[in-house]
């Protein structure tokens, strides 16, 4: 077939053939979050010290004694209740319990506090042991060291009048240990095979999630291409990957943008899109998925204007066919005429050949085919006229519908 001039293709086409939310999706370790995005998983976990068996506690004799247990976590956490165990020992305390969580500084409390601490009244602790909840709010960066700790003030402690923290001599946390102050924290005496017993209950993100969704196109010539849109931070990461509906794989790995034309549209109408985020198990900086799209071509349609007879007026234009609301690939155009012919092609608004007033040229006893494959998002519109008075014109339009 003869091409007829080159022409500058419009923009491609970005279909939205399948973009609905993840609401039908299956979700495997990620969520839907308030915004519509999916996530990793977020996951509540407890550091559990609490042992009921060991009677043993350490007291606060003075407003001047400070307890301290150091923690640390494998991931970036978020935590959000702190629970100890304590007993009125002697007389009528009052004042203030602190729970706080501080930064490390060479191995001891640093007194600069991390997120928001919490209060206890003193003269509320009961006589027996009780486990007390405190709503310690902190965000605490993976494999670093911190410390729990725990002082009283504001009111009246002392060896008549006093409370004791629970403690574990059996060392059952490895990567922390006891540490105590008698100096209002300026210096640090470490039990190493002590810890205080507490629960600390926290949140983090899973480290990896699918999300898998079918796709079928039961009107399909070819499938076209893919998008997404991601948030992916350090240490995190979000694939996809194309399968059949028996999770063979048919694309291993697609980006935004990349074309599906690989796979085989005459045997599989239905798709498998599964996309996986993955994120570094130091980092809980968790990848979001915001968007994604899949776009095909429909069938091919061939339309056939009805021939222009006895044209009169040779300028005239007359749409041959106009296609709107809608988006797929004009593929070819092909003109008729008994000597000449004018013609313009409109694609989205933006006309891309419009031959001039007063040209014509020679129109082979097949015709002249224009060779576009040209995408449109909106619409395209053909006109034509016939060259001279008392002549044909026609035109055979093919193009494929998204």
């Amino acid at each position: 077939m003869a091409e007829f001039f080159p022409l500058a293709s419009p923009s491609d086409v970005r279909a939205e053939r399948y973009n609905p939310g993840f609401g039908g999706a299956t979700l495997s370790g990620c969520e839907i979050d308030n915004n519509g995005n999916v996530t990793l998983d977020l996951v509540n976990s407890v550091l559990m010290l609490i042992d009921l068996t060991q009677t043993g506690y350490v007291p606060f004799s003075t407003n001047n004694v400070r307890h301290a247990q150091s923690i640390s976590f494998t991931e970036n956490v978020e935590v959000t209740k702190v629970i100890l165990s304590l007993i009125k020992l002697a007389g009528s305390p009052t004042g203030t319990l602190t729970v706080e969580i501080q930064t490390d500084n060479i191995n001891k409390p640093s007194g600069s506090v991390v997120g928001v601490a919490s209060t206890l009244n003193i003269s509320t602790i009961l006589g027996s042991r009780t486990n007390y909840n405190f709503a310690v709010a902190a965000s605490l960066s993976a494999n670093t060291k911190y410390w729990l700790v725990v002082r009283c003030g504001g009111g009246t402690v002392d060896s008549s009048n006093h409370i004791g923290v629970y403690r574990d001599t059996s060392n059952p946390y490895l990567n922390g240990l006891h540490s105590q102050s008698n100096d209002n924290g300026s210096t640090w005496t470490d039990y190493p095979t002590e810890d205080l017993q507490l629960n600390i209950e926290y949140n983090y993100s899973s480290v990896s999630g699918t999300v898998t969704e079918d796709i079928t196109v039961s009107s399909l010539a070819e499938w076209y291409k893919y998008y997404r849109k991601t948030t992916e931070p350090t240490n995190t990461s979000v694939s996809c990957a194309i399968k059949d509906t028996e999770d063979n794989v048919l694309i291993a790995s697609v980006d935004d943008g990349d074309s599906l034309s690989a796979i085989d549209a005459t045997i599989y109408k239905t798709i498998r899109v599964v996309h996986t985020l993955t994120r570094n198990s130091i980092s809980d900086d968790t990848p979001k998925l915001h968007y994604r799209e899949v776009s095909w071509i429909g069938p091919e349609r061939v339309v056939s204007t009805f021939p222009i007879v006895h044209q009169t007026s040779s300028t005239s234009l007359v749409t041959a066919f106009e296609k709107v609301n809608g988006n797929g690939e004009l593929s070819v155009v092909t003109v008729y005429a008994d000597y000449g012919n004018y013609l313009r092609m409109t694609i989205d608004g933006v006309v891309i050949i419009d031959t001039p007033v007063g040209f014509d040229f020679f129109m082979p006893a097949g015709g002249i085919n224009l060779i576009l494959n040209a995408p449109y998002k909106s619409g395209f519109k053909i006109e034509h006229c016939a060259g001279a008075d008392n002549k044909h014109s026609n035109v055979i339009i093919a193009y494929k519908e998204e």
